[in-house]
């Protein structure tokens, strides 16, 4: 794993539970967060997210987030996008592609972020890839660390934000969820729905009754893990 993650302190992670549900439930689950003892609300617009994944040759990230090892990675190119396309009324931090690197310790969570100039001109992720490994605005470990990876996965789905009333708890709630190969030659949607909640740990006791009162159980989801499989990329 690259030398810079070794650095993370145990305060920049935050925590994290996913539930998964069928499509069909998420209108009843919705009115259970306006009734949730957090009091959640919905604080952005509904977005478009689409994410590229990136792996190693032998799917190192891929087989360590199945084996569940202790600390995992994963490395995307993201964009977002509003649901009508407006991209002008979103922060140019989101409506420009940005690498992510997403870190996880157990139920623990970090991510790493970087833009590139120019890089929302790209016309396809293939190309975007290219203009990353390029970027002097990127550290230079980051660069030679993306030339060793190659793409594997694209997936898209609508976004909901909802924050608690006292601001601890974050939540989002993803839906009409997409899978795809990075030549768009295989196309998967997905039935079930996915939320995630996120916290520090010192909201921990706030995180346990909002998640008692959702009535869902906890699962170990993993989009990208999914995607995998649906599409035949792990053979």
């Amino acid at each position: 794993m690259l030398r810079f993650l070794n650095h993370l302190k145990p305060e920049v992670f935050e925590h994290e539970r996913k539930f998964v549900l069928p499509t069909e439930l998420i209108h009843e689950t919705e009115r259970r967060l306006r009734y949730n003892p957090a009091f959640f609300r919905e604080i952005n617009m509904p977005i478009r997210v689409k994410s590229c994944y990136f792996d190693t040759l032998d799917l190192g990230y891929y087989w360590g987030n199945v084996d569940g090892m202790g600390r995992r990675l994963k490395v995307r190119v993201r964009s977002y996008a509003t649901s009508n396309q407006d991209t002008e009324v979103l922060p140019e931090l989101l409506t420009s592609p940005r690498l992510e690197y997403k870190v996880k310790m157990n139920t623990q969570r970090t991510k790493i972020a970087h833009g590139c100039p120019h890089g929302d001109a790209m016309p396809t992720f293939d190309a975007l890839w290219r203009h990353l490994q390029q970027c002097a605005s990127m550290p230079a470990i980051m660069r030679e660390h993306l030339m060793t990876l190659h793409p594997t996965a694209v997936i898209d789905y609508h976004r909901r934000y909802f924050r608690s009333l006292d601001g601890t708890l974050r939540l989002t709630v993803d839906t009409d969820i997409i899978y795809s190969s990075p030549n768009a030659n295989r196309r998967v949607k997905v039935e079930t729905s996915v939320l995630e909640l996120k916290y520090a740990r010192s909201a921990e006791a706030s995180a346990t009754r909002a998640a008692e009162h959702l009535r869902l159980r906890i699962s170990r989801n993993s989009k990208y893990i999914n995607a995998m499989n649906a599409l035949g990329q792990s053979l």
